[in-house]
């Protein structure tokens, strides 16, 4: 499915997959749909790819991907967590099929964190082998993001930084044009009001709690909040949000946050779980 975020601007490819204790950033006992997201951001005929996906849903995201851009593209891809199968999945099938002219993550040599399908692989840095087949990777460059980065996109200019807040290296996107915060792997946790299964969370359909927010963080991929100190990673977290106007929380999968009400909403209800979190007594 792809939904248009701000039309002509931002798009989400978003593709399901089955929460059912097997997926290593849920907790072990929930249930019911997740949904995974890559977003494509665009200005005229410049086009910034945040992410690839999972490698189960590797056609779905090249379908959106074609029905998205274009052959005159010009075509960059950040991976907010280069070490991360989700960011990374379909990395290579996207260099395959189309010309992408950067790649940007975390670690030199970011192709060479994606060269682990049996179907598809680097030969060097300079092209890919599939079969006897030989895709030549040209005008291809590479970049690592640091502590603060900016990437053009046409006229306007992204924000990407590393979070405070993260479990390996990350980055998070501030679009200031459509006042967007991708956040890859933090913010995951919204799901839908009554265990309903919703890609997007708004004033309608909210269902999260303080105490579903904690349960997420702590069984997931931010156990070690627990007995932290973790006052200054709040100050960090309200000053994002203080300095950025912020109407959509874009994860890299959970429910996408909707709405300035919605975002201000799920800021106090994070900013509490990790006091929370950081409060509990050792067992």
């Amino acid at each position: 499915m792809i939904l248009e975020l701000a039309p002509g601007r931002l798009a989400a490819i978003i593709n399901s997959y089955a929460i059912d204790g097997r997926v290593s950033w849920h907790p072990p006992a929930a249930r019911g749909v997740g949904f995974m997201h890559v977003y494509v951001l665009r200005d005229g005929n410049s086009v910034v790819i945040v992410d690839t996906g999972l490698g189960a849903h590797r056609e779905q995201v090249l379908a959106g991907l074609a029905e998205l851009t274009g052959p005159g593209d010009d075509l960059t891809v950040i991976a907010l967590r280069t070490q991360e199968f989700d960011a990374m999945c379909n990395l290579l099938p996207i260099l395959e099929r189309f010309a992408v002219r950067e790649v940007c993550g975390q670690h030199p040599d970011p192709l060479g964190w994606g060269d682990f399908h049996v179907d598809l692989r680097l030969a060097g840095r300079d092209a890919l082998v599939r079969g006897d087949a030989t895709t030549p990777l040209t005008g291809l460059s590479t970049r690592v993001l640091h502590e603060h980065e900016e990437v053009v996109l046409g006229a306007r200019t992204l924000e990407v930084f590393r979070p405070a807040i993260r479990l390996l290296q990350t980055h998070w996107i501030y679009d200031a044009a459509t006042r967007t915060l991708l956040t890859s792997d933090m913010f995951t946790h919204a799901r839908a009001r009554g265990g309903q299964d919703a890609a997007v969370i708004t004033d309608d359909n909210d269902g999260a709690t303080v105490e579903s927010v904690q349960e997420h963080l702590l069984g997931g991929r931010y156990w070690w909040l627990a007995q932290s100190h973790a006052d200054e990673l709040r100050t960090w977290l309200a000053g994002v949000f203080a300095e950025r106007d912020v109407e959509t929380v874009a994860p890299a999968y959970g429910g996408i946050l909707r709405g300035r009400d919605v975002v201000a909403r799920h800021v106090g209800l994070l900013d509490e779980a990790i006091a929370r979190c950081a409060a509990m007594i050792p067992a």
